[in-house]
């Protein structure tokens, strides 16, 4: 149960509520159109409506369309297995797939015509009340103590345990051949269950991030995070206290139950595991077996072949073997199963071609309306894309689907991490008070902060400044402000080439020294400084890329040339927050670091034009260019 809330609980719905969160604010406050590249316009500015925003918003299509559709596979699969065990006229295959897809896929495009209000929100609201209503009649007919004992008990012992599992790996489980005492657990259960469970997580965060983004207009930062993360978790936690103590105890029955009565094969054949009898079977004498036996046969009438073990039965079917073990309802509580699955598919299809529709269309400024052709073509592509995994391969088709989405996903993870320093910076301007709140971005909301230097500024140029080459490129030619100066692309390889004598000319531009006096004997203390950090990183970056090459012939020479990249990363870190802190600037030593690591000729040049802009008072706030680009 520990696990359970882990894997469902606040550190799964986190990543939704920080994408809804920043995609609302920038969206809905600062009136930018409501795409996943919006989110990252704090950090990134007008960079973001460009070839770098082009990959995250298609890397956001592509991990939604493959959740959407694996989803849908896999549950129609699943309703399958529901409607062949109350009817076994009704086989399971293929073709009652592929029809249970087609079937959901229209009446998922009929919701989406009615629209959010009269069509997603009716049908949620529907499957919301199902599943409660479910969910409080098993607690009743269960064993109501034990459920609500198990609930308390298990969320207690999970707030004991709550840091400790956020920073577990498995790493002694995962030293192969290591497991001296007997204890370990499997080298790749955290890859079977952790890893898929948050890259899943994860890539479902785009289609619910912008759905929550879109429905919450005009409520507060603190009733989001209620509403999509607070009740959620507890909802979780109550459900699978719920149907987890149920199933869990219908499992120690019928270990308890076989072990009693000698079981070899249970339900349909079953294999059982003696092995959990051995505890229960010490001290069995011949005095003791006739009494045992009798109670197993009062228990289970109808002998070994009556029971019911969850974990031998496949995983299609271990959900309608809970409830079908209760007397009288158990036909009726499957149905009610199957109606909610059902509702749940129409619900994931309808609201994911919305999202999808505005992701592709590049969130529509002012969130006009779009056209419902459009969000129904989507809604017929994901179930086009569901049936054709159905057809492909079935259970092995998904299996691929699902590694995919766990290759995804750790780019995404990338991408919902920069997002929470997204965010932060977002918060920090909307809460300063020369932010014109009545004002969106474009009509000048942070103009007032700009103009007063309070604290906030900008950099006047984007990291990434020299990649609107591809916005030229894919455009055909047509985008011709995207095209980069032949200043600019001398600067970016000057600094790819000569990053050393780069770092030392923007210290001596920070210090306003004379850069032509950097290759000569000076008096001057900023200039002799330069000339010691331009020898320090030359020789630095010189004995780096021998150690690479060398790597081929003397192994393991490669890290101590990363070594000596992270001594340029640290001299350059330090250049940068000297820069920020002289020029007022935002930013962090996280940001600094990561940036030169990762993009250091991007860095250089972002800082050399940062330089010019002060110095020579050319910065004069918002760049006329984000108009063109949004």
């Amino acid at each position: 149960m520990n696990l359970t809330f882990y894997h469902w609980g606040i550190h799964a719905w986190t990543c939704y509520t920080v994408v809804g969160i920043t995609i609302g604010i920038t969206s809905h406050r600062l009136g930018l159109p409501m795409t996943i590249r919006s989110a990252f316009f704090p950090l990134f500015g007008h960079a973001v409506y460009g070839f770098v925003g082009d990959l995250i918003d298609a890397l956001s299509i592509c991990t939604t369309l493959i959740a959407i559709c694996t989803s849908t596979a896999a549950g129609a699969i699943q309703i399958n297995t529901g409607i062949s065990l109350l009817n076994p006229d009704i086989p399971r295959s293929t073709f009652i797939h592929v029809i249970l897809v087609i079937i959901m896929t229209l009446m998922a495009s009929i919701s989406v015509h009615f629209g959010l209000r009269h069509g997603v929100r009716i049908l949620s609201v529907a499957s919301f009340m199902i599943m409660i209503s479910m969910m409080i009649m098993v607690a009743l007919v269960d064993d109501t103590v034990f459920l609500m004992n198990l609930l308390v008990q298990s969320t207690g012992h999970h707030i004991q345990w709550f840091l400790q599992l956020g920073f577990h790996t498995d790493a002694f489980e995962q030293l192969t051949g290591a497991d001296v005492d007997g204890k370990s657990g499997p080298e790749v259960w955290m890859d079977w269950w952790t890893v898929y469970y948050w890259c899943s997580w994860v890539s479902w965060s785009s289609l619910v991030g912008i759905f929550i983004a879109k429905i919450s207009k005009g409520r507060k930062v603190k009733e989001l995070i209620h509403c999509s993360l607070t009740a959620p978790v507890l909802f979780s936690f109550t459900w699978f206290a719920v149907f987890g103590g149920v199933g869990l105890r219908m499992e120690r029955r019928a270990v308890i139950d076989a072990c009693l009565g000698n079981c070899k094969t249970l339900f349909k054949g079953s294999p059982f595991d003696r092995t959990d009898c051995k505890p229960m079977m010490e001290g069995r004498t011949a005095a003791l077996e006739a009494p045992q036996t009798a109670s197993f046969l009062l228990r289970r009438p109808g002998g070994c072949p009556s029971i019911i073990q969850p974990s031998s039965r496949g995983i299609d079917e271990m959900w309608f073997d809970v409830l079908r073990q209760y007397d009288n309802i158990s036909n009726f509580l499957v149905v009610t199963s199957l109606v909610c699955m059902i509702l749940f598919a129409i619900t994931t299809n309808d609201s994911g071609s919305i999202v999808l529709d505005a992701l592709s269309g590049n969130g529509p400024l002012n969130h006009e309306p779009t056209k419902n052709i459009q969000k129904q073509l989507w809604s017929f592509t994901l179930g086009l894309m569901a049936v054709i995994l159905l057809v492909a391969g079935g259970d092995q088709a998904i299996s691929a689907m699902q590694t995919i989405i766990i290759a995804l996903g750790l780019p995404y993870t990338l991408l919902v991490t920069a997002m929470c320093c997204s965010l932060y910076v977002v918060l920090s301007l909307e809460v300063h008070p020369d932010t014109a709140l009545h004002l969106t971005f474009l009509e000048g909301r942070y103009d007032i902060l700009y103009v007063r230097d309070n604290g906030m500024e900008f950099w006047s140029t984007s990291i990434f400044g020299v990649l609107s080459i591809m916005d030229y490129i894919l455009s055909l030619g047509s985008r011709k402000s995207a095209l980069p100066s032949l200043a600019d692309w001398k600067l970016f390889f000057t600094a790819v080439l000569a990053p050393s004598y780069m770092v030392a000319l923007i210290w001596v531009k920070v210090g306003k020294g004379d850069t032509k006096a950097l290759f000569t004997l000076s008096s001057d203390g900023r200039i002799r400084s330069a000339q010691m950090i331009m020898a320090f990183c030359l020789f630095n970056n010189l004995i780096a890329v021998l150690l690479l090459v060398l790597d081929s012939a003397l192994h393991n020479m490669w890290v101590i040339g990363m070594m000596l990249h992270v001594f340029f990363v640290f001299a350059l870190t330090g250049i940068r927050s000297h820069l920020r802190k002289n020029y007022n600037l935002g930013g962090d030593m996280f940001r600094d670091v990561m940036a030169g690591l990762f993009f250091y000729p991007f860095t250089l040049v972002q800082m050399y034009r940062e330089t010019d802009a002060h110095n020579e008072g050319s910065f004069d706030g918002i760049s006329p260019e984000i108009g063109k680009d949004l």
